[in-house]
């Protein structure tokens, strides 16, 4: 028996439309949901970004889907209001902005083979400067 997209766990991502819709309109109530419990935030990560890769795949036409969610779903990922998207809806489901900094810090680029270790850390740099721009952005405008 299949679980309904409420009850869905973040380690399963089905490519059945009913549940990305569902996913994309309200990512914070399946973050949330107590088979998600024990979770770290990279999994959460990992897993919103599946849910976004689905729905790029599978053409699937989200009508009113959350605010946060779209801007993370229409913007790519070298962009800051992409990682403003998403770590708006981490904040949401109860991620603090540590949670969410160690869980960038475990998903660092790569090394890759043929890659000078400068290149990368210039990529590293890059990457941690606009994440921490949307770290700024959602948690000092929730204080605010």
């Amino acid at each position: 028996m299949s679980e309904s997209p409420k009850q869905q766990s973040v380690e399963k991502i089905p490519a059945n439309e009913a549940f990305l819709i569902r996913a994309a309109q309200d990512p914070v109530e399946i973050l949330q949901h107590p088979t998600n419990a024990g979770k770290t935030v990279a999994e959460k990560i990992a897993w919103l970004r599946a849910v976004r890769s689905h729905i790029s795949t599978t053409k699937v036409v989200i009508k009113n889907p959350d605010a946060h969610f779209a801007l993370f779903y229409r913007q790519s990922d070298g962009v800051v209001d992409h990682y403003v998207g998403l770590f708006s809806i981490l904040r949401e489901a109860g991620a603090t902005q540590l949670d969410i900094q160690l869980a960038l810090h475990e998903n660092l680029p790569a090394r890759r083979t043929g890659v000078s270790d400068s290149d990368r850390g210039a990529v590293v740099q890059w990457y941690l400067s606009i994440t921490e721009a949307a770290l700024d952005q959602v948690f000092i405008d929730a204080t605010e």
